[in-house]
C-alpha cells in the first residue's frame, strides 16, 4: 500500500516551525498559505480556547488577544515570541493527520488543512476556506488547537506544583 499525501481546501509552501501535537493533530506554522476560495469562514480563537478549558478542566483565561497569544505561543507553538507580531496579525497554519484505510484495502493518506490565524476587529479567529472543511471539522481543528495553546499553562502550572 502507498503513502498519499493530500492538501485540502487550500495550499501552502513551506514548513516553518517544530510540528506539534493536540488532539489527534499536528499544528505547524507554513509559509504562502492560501486557502482555497476567496471568501473565507472565520472561527472564534476565544470560543475555542474556552471549549479547550472545558474539556482541560483549565480556567478560562481573562482575555483571548494578540498578547495572550504571544505569551502561550513560544511554548504551546514552539514559536520564538518575535514570530508573533504586534498586530494585525496574521499566520498561515497547517493541521495534519493520518488517516489510515489500509484494513479497508486502501492507503494511508497524510491530511493536511491550511489555514489561517488572524485578527479581525480585535478579536483572533481561525479562518477557512468557505468550500471546506466542514463545520464539524473546523471546529475539531479550532478545540485541538486552542488545546495545543493551553499547553503552556497546564505545563507552568504543574512545573510549579513541584518547586
Amino acid at each position: 500500500m502507498a503513502r498519499v499525501a493530500k492538501v485540502l481546501f487550500g495550499s501552502f509552501g513551506e514548513r516553518l516551525s517544530v510540528p506539534v501535537f493536540a488532539g489527534n493533530w499536528w499544528f505547524f506554522l507554513a509559509s504562502s498559505v492560501e486557502l482555497e476560495s476567496e471568501s473565507r469562514i472565520s472561527l472564534s480563537l476565544a470560543d475555542c480556547v474556552t471549549e479547550s478549558c472545558a474539556r482541560r478542566f483549565r480556567a478560562v483565561p481573562e482575555v483571548i488577544d494578540v498578547p495572550w497569544f504571544r505569551a502561550v505561543s513560544s511554548v504551546g507553538l514552539q514559536l520564538r515570541r518575535d514570530f508573533v507580531v504586534e498586530s494585525p496579525l496574521r499566520m498561515g497554519l497547517v493541521a495534519t493527520r493520518v488517516q489510515d484505510d489500509r484494513a479497508t484495502g486502501g492507503d494511508m493518506i497524510d491530511l493536511a488543512y491550511p489555514f489561517i490565524l488572524t485578527e479581525e476587529a480585535g478579536r483572533l479567529c481561525l479562518q477557512f476556506s468557505s468550500n471546506g472543511p466542514v463545520a464539524e471539522l473546523q471546529h475539531e481543528l479550532g478545540v485541538a488547537f486552542g488545546e495545543r495553546l493551553l499547553w503552556n499553562e497546564l505545563q507552568l502550572n504543574t512545573h510549579s506544583r513541584f518547586q
